[in-house]
């Protein structure tokens, strides 16, 4: 369903989802980045954080205490630990490298997301997913090529870590 009726194909609609996302996710790297050029890092990741817990809260308290129940806590840890890493490591990644670089970098999440599921989760890849995977990151690499015309090549593994942070979240 798109705005409430049945006019767009789901493929469509996957489509518009895809790129509001891609939108957003690179709005709130322009806005981080803003930030950042007079706030340190974790503060800016704090206020995130804060206006993320204000505009939940009211989902969470209409499901509270059943909501936070949890059969796996360490699980749960430690996918809120991945999520902690994917996020201080974007804003951390969009401060220091050209907002292009750490946004190209950042779109590895989903490549690292399909090694660990097949890691982790144990599902089957197929030749064609390998190869697609290798694909992109050879791809990402070229795009970016890391370390050229810097003093700082350590710096573009930041968002790598945090694409790691992600694909464990």
């Amino acid at each position: 369903m798109f705005l409430g009726t049945r006019i767009l194909s789901s493929n469509i609609q996957a489509v518009f989802l895809a790129l509001f996302a891609a939108a957003t996710f690179t709005g709130a790297s322009v806005l981080a980045r803003t930030a950042t050029a007079t706030y340190p890092v974790l503060q800016v990741l704090f206020i995130r954080q804060i206006f993320i817990l204000l505009t939940t809260l009211p989902m969470i308290a209409a499901s509270f205490p059943v909501g936070l129940k949890t059969e796996r806590p360490g699980l749960n840890a430690l996918r809120l630990l991945g999520a902690f890493v994917a996020l201080s490591s974007d804003i951390w990644a969009v401060s220091v490298l050209p907002l292009a670089t750490a946004v190209t970098l950042g779109f590895s999440k989903v490549l690292l997301a399909v090694i660990l599921a097949g890691i982790v989760l144990k599902e089957p890849l197929r030749f064609q997913t390998f190869f697609a995977v290798f694909a992109g990151l050879i791809g990402v690499s070229i795009i970016v090529q890391p370390g050229l015309g810097t003093d700082k090549p350590w710096l573009y593994a930041i968002p790598l870590v945090g694409a790691v942070g992600a694909a464990v979240a």
